[in-house]
């Protein structure tokens, strides 16, 4: 999503006021956040990225970054694009609603052999 401040000025957090809307990054820009999340070993990541003259550079790379902006502007939910994102990388079945939540935590439960998932 890209985001705009409320005031014309620099920062457009959300939780400052700021708006977001869809935004199709180009492809070397998605490239190179998920190079900086890999760097930092960042298996989910907010990567803020600031447009200037020449094109574009990261600004920050959050570990644990606030999704409801991305949420709203975007019309998805991020647990569930989580969740199926690890299902995917750990080859998991992963069902459809209402029941998704808990057969991933069943089946992780499972794939561990019991232990208890945190």
């Amino acid at each position: 999503m890209e985001r705009q401040s409320a005031d014309g000025g620099f920062k457009s957090n959300i939780s400052t006021g700021g708006r977001g809307t869809p935004f199709a990054l180009p492809p070397a820009m998605a490239e190179l956040a998920v190079r900086v999340a890999s760097v930092l070993d960042l298996e989910v990541a907010g990567v803020d990225v600031l447009f200037d003259g020449d094109g574009y550079r990261i600004c920050e790379a959050n570990s644990s970054p606030g999704f409801q902006g991305l949420e709203s502007a975007c019309r998805i939910s991020v647990p569930d694009e989580i969740f199926s994102a690890m299902a995917r990388k750990f080859r998991l079945p992963y069902g459809a609603p209402p029941s998704r939540w808990q057969r991933a935590v069943r089946t992780m439960r499972q794939t561990l052999g019991g232990r208890r998932a945190a």
